[in-house]
This record gives C-alpha cells, structure tokens and sequence, in this order.
C-alpha cells in the first residue's frame, strides 16, 4: 500500500511514473545471476530464442540467456502487464527497454519465424497493446524511426551510451569509474559525478561538432532525453555545457536524485526549471524549424522552433552581440518573434 500511495501522490503532483519493463533477454529459471525482467518460464526458455540462419541461439544481454522473439513473447507481455494493472496500481506510464533500439532480427526459427519486418511490427504492437488498454505514456531505449507512431519518450537521443566496454569506467580505482549499482538508495552509477574521459568530449559533448538531427526531424512527436545512465549532472565538467545544450534542443533535464542528492543539487536544478519549463510548455509539441552556427568557430548556435521563439546559445568563453542583445559568455537567449521579448539564462 506504500508504494500504491507513492504513486498515488506522484500523480497527484504531475508526475509520470511507472515500471521498467523488458523482453528482451530470457534466461534459465535457475540461472543464479539474473534479472526479474528476463525470467518467464523454462517452455519459453526452450522454444523463445531468436535463431540465426545456422541453427545457433543468439545469446542474450551481456552474454546471458537468449534475445526473446517478440513473436514468442507476446502472450507473456499482456500475461506480466496484466498481472501487475490487476492488482490496482495506478502506473500512468510504463518504459519498454531496447523496443525502439534499432536492433531487429531474422528469425529461423521453426516455431516463430520472422523476417526483421516482422520482429519490428511485433514490438510496436506490443508496446501499442499497452499503451491503448491502460492508456499508458511510452518510453523507449532509442528512438528509432520505425517506433515514433508509438512510444512518446525515448531515452538515449540527446545523450547515447558513452564508453561501453571502456575498462577506465568500470575500474573502482580509476577517476573515470562510473559507480555500481548498489545501494538502491543511490547507486553511484547514477549519482556519483566524475569527470568525462577527455576522448569522449568531441564525439559526445563538444558543441562544434554535434547537430540536431533527431530534434530537427522528431521534436513535436517525442520527447528526447539522455539515456539513463548519463543524466544532466553526471560527468562534473560538462555540466554547464549539458544545461545549454537542453536549452538549445528544447530537451529536459534528466536528474537522479535521492533526498541527499537532491540536497546537493536542488538550486541549481530549481534556477533551471524555472526558465526551462515555461518555455517548454510553450515549445514542447512545435517543430524545430531551424539550426544555425552564426560564428565561424561554431560556437554561437541558433534553434528556431515553429515560427514564434528562438535560442540563441552562446558557447564562448565571452560574450556575443545578437541583433542588439548582448549575450553573455556560456549563455543562452530565448527571443520571441513576435513581440521582440528576450530572455537570457546563465548556467
């Protein structure tokens, strides 16, 4: 009943909240290091896997279990959704892990064949399935083109996985090391801030080098965040940096917060909010109409979204002369087209 009232008030505030979910991986019931998301039944483990054209299983997430059909798994979809809805927990959104990726498959398998057609329309199906009988809020690892009709967030298009496999991150005793996932209070993988490998920062971070391509295309259709594990505050010398590209993108922040964190971080997230949040009221569903670098160096961007507001992110270490309006160093200008008003946030 705890967790029901938790729910209950976050929805009363405004929140959206609800499950992790998954079907992507399925491993032996007795498997000893597993996750409650891959585990069904042993039929399924036995009959559900994704076969390549030799005949061999392809193995699941981090080498465990399998990849499960999507054809395979969807009676177990409504069986686990419906399950957990019937015990009347009022979840207004549910998160669906890897449907959006991009990664689909050839299946030859005897029982459920499928062509990569086929094993993407199963995904967007289930995915619809819940969103249309609880009328639930869908979110996404990636955001491939393929689920936009569907899902409404996805998680990974402003900020992808960074350094997967790089051992510097997963060294306890390098400055580099993202954390573990324990305690559940607050994991440090989540929280713990470290500074970013320097040879990430162009490909990553580095605003001459990166375009809104997805925003460009997709921003009145889903919302864009970073993925999950490389939130607005994570990497310490990149932080302001991050707050500017949001702003820039029209894309929220994402935070990790426990009442210690939040504690630490609490100005610096309510200074953001307050500019950000009305502009993305007033932004949120218009198309990004334009990009533009107005400086050589790439270092002053303009985004225009429909027709009626600009931003205008100044990257340099000194401040920049927009139509008049002098914007400060590391800073951002809102500008609305149709009554001239300008606003300037500093990080």
């Amino acid at each position: 009943m705890a967790r029901k009232g938790l729910i209950v008030k976050a929805k009363e505030l405004g929140y959206l909240i609800g499950p992790y979910d998954s079907y992507h991986s399925i491993h032996h019931p007795d498997e000893p290091d597993t996750w409650e998301t891959a585990q069904f039944d042993l039929e399924l483990y036995e009959t559900g896997a994704v076969v390549r054209a030799d005949g061999r299983k392809r193995r699941g997430f981090q080498g465990k279990g399998y990849k499960l059909s999507p054809l395979a798994a969807r009676p177990y979809v409504e069986k686990r959704v419906t399950e957990i809805m019937s015990k009347g927990i009022p979840f207004n959104s549910w998160f669906i892990d890897c449907d959006a990726y991009g990664e689909l498959f050839d299946d030859y398998s005897e029982l459920h064949p499928a062509t990569q057609k086929d094993d993407m329309n199963a995904r967007l199906d289930r995915m619809s399935f819940i969103r249309d009988t609880y009328q639930m809020v869908i979110g996404s690892e990636g955001g491939a083109a393929y689920a936009v009709p569907v899902i409404h967030f996805a998680h990974g298009m402003m900020t992808p996985v960074i350094g997967w496999g790089d051992p510097d991150l997963k060294d306890k005793k390098s400055e580099y090391y993202l954390g573990g996932y324990w305690p559940p209070d607050g994991p440090a993988i989540f929280v713990k801030q470290v500074p970013l490998k320097e040879e990430y920062y162009h490909f990553s971070y580095d605003p001459r080098f990166r375009l809104p391509l997805y925003e460009t295309v997709f921003h009145d259709s889903v919302i864009a965040a970073h993925q999950w594990g490389y939130g607005s505050l994570k990497f310490k010398d990149q932080v302001d940096t991050v707050e500017l590209l949001e702003l820039l993108y029209n894309v929220p922040p994402l935070y990790h917060m426990n009442l210690e964190e939040f504690k630490k971080h609490k100005q610096k997230m309510k200074t953001h909010y307050e500019f950000f949040s009305p502009l993305h009221r007033e932004l949120g569903l218009l198309p990004m109409t334009d990009f533009a670098w107005l400086t050589p160096d790439r270092m002053v961007q303009r985004t225009v979204f429909g027709d009626r507001v600009e931003m205008v992110a100044n990257f340099r270490m000194e401040d920049f002369n927009y139509q008049g309006r002098s914007i400060p160093k590391r800073s951002i200008l809102a500008k609305w087209r149709d009554t001239g008003r300008t606003q300037i946030f500093s990080p």
